[in-house]
């Protein structure tokens, strides 16, 4: 059945990690390509090189907190080969400071309202060579069934409005990736659209704002913010 409430509710939220358990397999993330997906590929063991780790290092949800070295299989741009994007790939980046991960749905009304405003705010952060990157995470599709690829085609070949100047047309320059097994939920998801504000000098959680709007706004004063103390 087609979603319509604007943001999950903390029970929701448990219902899907529940559906997840005992649903058996997910949707295969991938039909037509060949790609490994994130649950088979082995983690490899510490490297503090590739990923911050040790016994120093707490992975967690909070600010603070180092984001988990989740994976998922999605398009680095529009149209192409699928691959595996993980944190890692942001680790100590030199050409990215922050880190804005991005969750929406395909069927969630404020995210797609959002996107336009996202494509539009990420277009300019490149131009002022900010240091700055988005990566955007779906985990459903319109009818509710967890995200594939062609889910993540759908959403990049669309051509999107920003809200605000009322253009047209847009596209998405930033990697978009599916989540069918619901590895953002234990970061904190409670609604969507949510933004994730990740340093990726060690990968640590800086803020976390939901919900289309203040939410987006927020997401960009916090970036401005940290770029400018």
């Amino acid at each position: 059945m087609r979603k319509s409430s604007l943001s999950l509710s903390l029970a929701a939220a448990a219902s899907l990690t529940a559906l997840v358990g005992c649903g058996g397999t997910p949707a295969p993330i991938i039909p037509a390509e060949t790609v490994k997906t994130p649950d088979q590929v082995t983690t490899p063991a510490c490297d503090a090189k590739a990923y911050p780790c040790g016994p120093s290092v707490f992975y967690g949800t909070q600010s603070g907190d180092v984001i988990p070295n989740i994976a998922f299989v999605g398009r680095t741009t529009k149209g192409a080969t699928a691959a595996r994007i993980q944190m890692s790939d942001f680790y100590q980046s030199k050409d990215v400071k922050l880190l804005a991960l991005l969750v929406a749905a395909e069927w969630c009304g404020p995210c797609n309202l959002e996107q336009g405003e996202l494509v539009t705010a990420y277009a300019d952060y490149k131009a002022k060579n900010a240091g700055v990157e988005f990566f955007e995470v779906l985990t459903e599709s319109t009818d509710g069934s967890p995200a594939d690829l062609a889910t993540v085609d759908r959403w990049t070949k669309k051509g999107w409005t920003d809200q605000n100047t009322k253009k047209g047309g847009l596209s998405i320059g930033f990697p978009v990736a599916a989540d069918p097994t619901y590895q953002v939920i234990p970061l904190g998801l409670t609604a969507y659209p949510t933004q994730i504000l990740i340093q990726t000098s060690d990968m640590t959680i800086q803020m976390k704002t939901e919900g289309y709007g203040a939410g987006l706004h927020t997401l960009e004063n916090n970036i401005d913010s940290l770029l400018n103390p």
